[in-house]
């Protein structure tokens, strides 16, 4: 239940940067474990942001590292490499990113309906204010 609560939260100061930013997106949150905890789509927002937005998360709470950063991992090739084509759920897109508490991990956030830069720019605003990530 408090993850969900929390799950709210930050989706309300995502759509609320995202705004003020002049942006429409989509949002997921998962926990660590990867499941989904909420989804939440603003209005006008494109509907290929919304499959975007749960690869990301996915990839941020399973892996618990930047959906970004995810090229970091299977590069140069190796094992790893593998994650993009055995999990159609990876993605190396910007925009999902591990949420942390006190270091530890407990769940992804992905947003997408902006260009990446803008997505990565909305999470790691609100992670921040919420958590100093």
């Amino acid at each position: 239940f408090f993850f969900f609560f929390l799950a709210k939260k930050l989706a309300q100061k995502l759509e609320e940067k995202a705004g003020e930013m002049g942006v429409s997106i989509s949002i997921f949150v998962f926990v660590v474990i990867g499941n989904l905890v909420l989804f939440h789509r603003m209005p006008d927002s494109v509907q290929a942001s919304v499959p975007y937005a749960h690869h990301k998360a996915y990839t941020a709470a399973t892996y618990q590292w930047p959906s970004g950063n995810m090229d970091e991992l299977i590069s140069p090739p190796s094992a790893m490499t593998a994650l993009l084509n055995i999990d159609p759920k990876v993605t190396s897109l910007g925009g999902g990113l591990p949420i942390r508490v006190k270091e530890r991990c407990i769940g992804g956030l992905g947003i997408s309906g902006g260009a990446i830069v803008q997505d990565v720019e909305i999470g790691s605003f609100v992670l921040s204010s919420f958590f100093g990530q």
